[in-house]
């Protein structure tokens, strides 16, 4: 009777190491996998803003991909870094040159409107 409570404890004291090892790699497990939450904010470091303009760029142009190829979507995007230089994705070749025609009007309205501003002469 003593060695069949003995065994008894035995596989009591396994099954619950066993729960706990498989808790603790839940544990670790769910804490590699989950993202820090950012505050959604003015970057103060010019390196670290370039750094995270590039990343988030690229991720938004991939996105605006995927939504093309998975949707069958047509998908034109523009976006100017902090500097004025011009960003553009587009899945199709209309969309390309309207992206760069769109462009070359605007800076021909932004430098008539300079010239013609009445606060200038």
């Amino acid at each position: 009777m003593t060695t069949a409570i003995l065994a008894s404890s035995q596989s009591s004291c396994k099954a619950q190491w066993q729960l706990e090892l498989l808790g603790e790699l839940k544990f670790f497990y769910l804490m590699k996998m989950t993202r820090k939450k950012i505050q959604i904010k003015k970057i103060d470091n010019t390196a670290a803003r370039q750094v995270t303009f590039s990343k988030r760029r690229r991720g938004l142009f991939k996105k605006a991909y995927e939504l093309s190829t998975l949707c069958d979507a047509e998908i034109a995007l523009m976006v100017f870094s902090a500097t004025g230089k011009l960003f553009e994705y587009s899945n199709s070749r209309f969309f390309s040159l309207s992206i760069s025609f769109y462009f070359s009007c605007f800076i021909m309205y932004v430098i008539r409107d300079v010239i013609d501003h009445p606060r200038i002469h």
